[in-house]
């Protein structure tokens, strides 16, 4: 008995490349930045050139949110759990509604 093999020819997807916004994108930089600055417990060990590393961060973050809105939620708790604090319903909206 004889096997019958089928096949289908796809041809790549013609993406365009993503790119970041860039008011967007600096908001999320700046805001981690400011909170690895801040941060206070031992940093040796860690994250050795943070500057670049946010900097990708915030790109992609731009990329993959959707809205403004998410990016700066995303960012503001980011930035409270490098610093230790809780995230709560209240310290998020009263931080995104003050800014």
């Amino acid at each position: 008995m004889t096997k019958t093999y089928a096949a289908f020819y796809l041809p790549p997807e013609k993406r365009e490349e993503a790119i970041p916004d860039p008011k967007e994108s600096r908001y999320i930089k700046d805001t981690l930045k400011a909170a690895w600055k801040n941060f206070k417990g031992d940093v040796s060990g860690t994250i050795r050139d943070y500057e670049d590393y946010f900097d990708e961060i915030g790109d992609n973050m731009d990329i993959q949110c959707g809205t403004a809105f998410t990016q700066r939620y995303a960012a503001g708790a980011l930035s409270k759990i490098i610093n230790g604090e809780a995230v709560t319903n209240k310290t998020m909206l009263d931080s995104l509604f003050n800014t």
